[in-house]
């Protein structure tokens, strides 16, 4: 996708971190995680409760 975006081929040799300065991305892991830890804020600021599955399962995931 990105070097469609670019209209770059594949015979034309660039690196894909060379594309992904050019549209001044971030590589795939890095958005991943950062999305992650800004959903991982919001459930933390649920409200207190023993039995949210949800807030219990992130709390558990960012722990380890």
């Amino acid at each position: 996708m990105i070097r469609w975006m670019c209209g770059v081929k594949v015979i034309d040799r660039f690196l894909s971190s060379e594309l992904r300065e050019r549209l001044e991305i971030g590589d795939v892991i890095t958005v991943i995680q950062r999305h992650q830890l800004r959903w991982y804020r919001h459930v933390l600021r649920k409200d207190e409760n023993e039995n949210d599955w949800v807030k219990n399962a992130w709390i558990m995931k960012w722990k380890v």
